[in-house]
């Protein structure tokens, strides 16, 4: 009667056996599109980059900006780790933390946009978080809860699957993702060509946008950007910014509103500069959902961006840290 089990008990040995011995590639859970993202941004941030320029902030950042186009314009080498709104600021400060020990010295500043949806979430997703930070830690990653997790871990059905089977069967990505890109070894691909930035494909239909845009800062926002900011080194320059909602989405006084809202973010930060004057609203057709830009609206973002930090680098031409 036990005969059947011995391949099963042999199989749980060659998983927690290779995986000890060093047999197995390292983890590369690309899984579906946010695992896919996390895994990707979370292997950069521990790279050699020559960046002097690093972007951080949710997916409207990640969506957002053509980074390549955005270095163009500021003349300086850029790179994006930003990933999704739901992990919280801790989960951005332990990626600008890799990224400064792996890259020690080359750091100038670091542009952080977020849209203000992202700020009113009171805490991060248990999942997503705790994934992003046992990538960055080399901390074991969520498994399922009851039986099945541990069904999972004595099989070792878990090293099979982020080690082995990640690798070697493609994971087709949602809506129009998978059209544009195909897989998720695709976007990481892309990921990769964009500098850890990727344009959404999606368009945005004002009349099945589902939502609440009565945004506000979180109570534990403040906090949070105090231990932010104090992951980098004293000299590196902070420059923050809200990405826009499309104009028909959010309410009358959202301009003042998102004004506002950013203000209060920045002296909480206590951000080097506030870039006040980039948009909070923009027409509809130019976004692909309520928080994301399509390629149009990303090209014409990236260009009042990197209109608006030249503006403020030849303002502070005198500083000591000679601007950006």
């Amino acid at each position: 009667m036990l005969l059947p089990l011995l391949p099963v008990v042999f199989i749980a040995l060659a998983m927690h056996g290779g995986q000890t011995l060093g047999w197995f590639p390292a983890r590369w859970p690309i899984l579906d599109m946010d695992r896919a993202v996390l895994t990707y941004q979370a292997e950069v941030a521990r790279m050699p980059n020559s960046a002097e320029v690093l972007l951080l902030g949710d997916s409207s950042c990640l969506t957002g900006l053509s980074v390549p186009d955005l270095e163009k314009n500021l003349g300086l080498k850029a790179l994006s780790l930003a990933t999704l709104s739901y992990v919280d600021l801790q989960a951005h400060g332990m990626m600008l933390s890799r990224w400064i020990e792996a890259n020690p010295g080359k750091l100038r500043t670091v542009i952080l946009l977020m849209h203000p949806e992202a700020l009113r979430r009171e805490e991060p997703s248990a999942f997503h978080q705790r994934f992003l930070e046992g990538l960055l830690t080399s901390q074991p990653l969520p498994k399922p809860e009851g039986f099945r997790g541990r069904w999972e871990r004595m099989m070792g059905l878990d090293v099979f699957r982020d080690r082995i089977l990640a690798r070697i069967l493609p994971f087709p990505l949602p809506s129009q993702y998978g059209p544009r890109y195909g897989f998720t070894v695709d976007l990481c691909r892309r990921l990769w060509e964009g500098q850890g930035s990727l344009a959404d494909p999606n368009l945005y239909d004002r009349d099945s946008a589902s939502g609440n845009a009565e945004y506000r800062l979180a109570k534990v926002l403040e906090r949070a950007s105090a231990g932010f900011r104090a992951q980098a080194p004293a000299q590196v320059r902070w420059v923050i910014g809200l990405t826009p909602s499309p104009a028909s989405f959010v309410q009358p006084d959202h301009p003042a509103r998102h004004r506002a809202l950013l203000t209060t973010w920045a002296q909480w930060l206590k951000a080097d500069v506030t870039l006040t004057n980039l948009p909070a609203i923009l027409p509809d057709v130019l976004f692909a959902s309520t928080t994301h830009l399509n390629a149009t609206g990303r090209d014409l973002f990236t260009r009042l961006l990197a209109r608006e930090l030249g503006a403020h680098s030849d303002e502070s031409a005198s500083h000591p840290r000679q601007g950006l």
